[in-house]
């Protein structure tokens, strides 16, 4: 295999200049791909489709592409403007628009449905206009779509692995959950996921309790950067919040008078004291937290501020994800492997103080990258991803064991 597919493969980012993917033979990259991966996954109807995707922008990729968009003002339904005919041949391409008039520069009703649908696809909101983050999309080269695809192929027996037995896996660029047992699929939803200055890290780890009314103990950085701040500009902050301020080092943390505390001479070092808020309607954590273990302190967990699921980008948080339905998904786990009793959990939020429940087995985690797939009714997604350099290993190792091959007698430059 060609350096230029390892590159490829590795690269699915709009910005990242040269690495190309026109000179890749899609034919000859599947066959490859197909020689490391067993029969019950190539056989797979999602992973099918993922290859015929990539067969498809391949093609456009061989054909020359689509031209970019110039800049221009936002084109909005009803308007005529120049560029209405260029973005009709984009998404004529792209199978977004049915052939038709490809010279009109009317922005019609059956071009706004296009744009529409162009939208969800790539995660964007949806409006039916053609502003400067639809324009951006629309004007990722084609060679970078199909580098998603082939990226996401690479990626697909690892993932059917870990989704074989019992295992939760986050989509984070797709920000969607997915809960297998027995790999079977019982629970998919929307989840929050880290800003891009504050980016969730790509870990495998496991839920080993539950916690319902959890406490939230604010991170340093988040209490520095964030808290302290508002403390400052608003003295009733902390109580309008339930937030206490505890002593550190201490066998029983005393609980500190924030009046007595010069919020303003708090440095950048370690903080003397740490903050809690307490469970509640208010707190960040929602009802339910999934406890982890990692060094990023990373978790599961509902929130108190459920609006945002409704959010088409929901890259918010600051590194952990935030669960809908997570009641739904903590009742599913602890009818399995806890020794909660019938009607627990709810017996348990009927209270205000913490609960903490052990499971029998834990539950595997894996928060991975998935920047390309295919719907059952063949509509290709595509995502930006958010985590590209530290999600590249694991492509360039499925691209260097097929190279193993040695088909035709071609290596792969990682």
């Amino acid at each position: 295999m060609s350096a230029e597919t390892a590159q490829a493969c590795s690269n699915n980012d709009a910005g990242v200049a040269g690495n190309r993917l026109a000179q890749i033979d899609a034919e000859y990259w599947l066959a490859a791909n197909e020689r490391t991966t067993s029969g019950s996954v190539s056989d797979d109807p999602a992973y099918r489709r993922l290859r015929d995707a990539l067969a498809f922008y391949t093609a456009l990729v061989h054909s020359g592409g689509w031209q970019s968009l110039p800049a221009g003002p936002s084109l909005k339904p009803g308007m005529t403007h120049d560029q209405v005919g260029g973005l009709r041949r984009r998404l004529n391409l792209t199978r977004d628009l049915p052939a038709g008039d490809q010279g009109s520069t009317l922005f019609d009703a059956e071009l706004e449905a296009a744009v529409r649908r162009f939208q969800s696809r790539n995660g964007l909101d949806v409006d039916g206009i053609v502003g400067r983050e639809t324009r951006a999309m629309l004007n990722v080269p084609a060679d970078i779509r199909a580098a998603a695809i082939a990226q996401s192929l690479c990626r697909y027996p690892e993932l059917v692995a870990k989704q074989s037995g019992t295992s939760i896996i986050v989509n984070v660029p797709g920000a969607k959950l997915r809960f297998f047992r027995d790999g079977e699929l019982i629970f998919s939803s929307r989840v929050i996921v880290g800003r891009a200055d504050w980016p969730t890290p790509l870990i495998s780890d496991a839920i080993s309790a539950i916690e319902l009314n959890p406490y939230w103990n604010i991170p340093p950085r988040i209490a520095r950067q964030e808290v302290i701040p508002r403390i400052i500009r608003d003295p009733e902050y902390l109580r309008s919040q339930g937030i206490r301020v505890l002593s550190l080092g201490e066998a029983k943390p005393r609980e500190l008078d924030p009046a007595q505390i010069d919020w303003t001479s708090v440095g950048g070092g370690a903080l003397p004291f740490r903050l809690r808020q307490d469970p509640g309607p208010r707190n960040a954590m929602g009802l339910v937290k999934f406890r982890l273990n990692n060094p990023h302190h990373i978790f599961l967990h509902d929130t108190s501020a459920r609006q945002l699921f409704d959010n088409a980008k929901r890259n918010l948080s600051h590194g952990c994800v935030r669960v809908q339905g997570a009641l739904d998904l903590a009742k599913l786990i602890l009818e399995a492997r806890s020794d909660l009793p019938p009607n627990g959990l709810e017996q348990a939020l009927e209270g205000d103080a913490p609960v903490v429940v052990r499971l029998r087995a834990p539950i595997p985690v894996h928060l991975v990258v998935i920047s390309a797939w295919v719907d059952e009714d063949g509509t290709v997604n595509f995502r930006n991803d958010p985590t590209r350099d530290t999600a590249q290993k694991s492509c360039i190792a499925s691209i260097n064991t097929i190279a193993g091959n040695n088909l035709s007698g071609r290596q792969c430059d990682s």
